[in-house]
C-alpha cells in the first residue's frame, strides 16, 4: 500500500476527454501529461503544414498570421518527392488544454484543406 506518491501521474489512460478531439491530439495530450506538463498552463506550441507549391504555403502563412501565430515558409527538401513547402506557426505562451488543441487543430486543417494542404500535426514543450 503506497502511501505517498513522488511526482507520479496515475496512467489511467488520456488526460482529457473533449468531444470533438481527435487521436492523434489526444495522444500527444497524453505524453505532455506523462511527461510532467499541466495542461492549464501556458506552454510554446508548435504546428505543422505542408503544401504543394510556395504561393499555397505563403497564403496558409498569412492566414495564420492573422491568428497570431508566427510563421515560417521552408522550402521543400532535397529528398521530398514530390516537392513538399513546409509552414511551421508558433505561439509563445498559449495554454493547449483539449479544448484549444481541437479547435486549433480545426484551424489548421481548414487553411490546409483551402490552400491543397495537408496539416500535419503539433507538438509543443513540456
Amino acid at each position: 500500500m503506497a502511501l505517498f506518491r513522488k511526482n507520479r501521474r496515475p496512467d489511467a489512460g488520456p488526460p482529457v476527454e473533449v468531444p470533438g478531439l481527435e487521436e492523434p491530439d489526444r495522444k500527444v495530450l497524453h505524453q505532455l501529461v506523462q511527461a510532467g506538463a499541466d495542461l492549464r498552463e501556458p506552454r510554446h506550441g508548435i504546428f505543422f503544414v505542408h503544401f504543394p507549391d510556395q504561393r499555397s504555403a505563403e497564403a496558409a502563412a498569412a492566414a495564420a498570421r492573422a491568428r497570431s501565430f508566427e510563421c515560417r515558409v521552408n522550402e521543400p527538401h532535397p529528398d521530398d518527392d514530390p516537392p513538399q513547402w513546409w509552414v511551421v506557426c508558433e505561439q509563445h505562451e498559449v495554454v493547449l488544454d483539449g479544448s484549444t488543441v481541437r479547435d486549433l487543430s480545426a484551424f489548421f486543417e481548414s487553411i490546409a484543406d483551402a490552400h491543397g494542404g495537408h496539416y500535419d500535426g503539433w507538438e509543443a514543450s513540456v
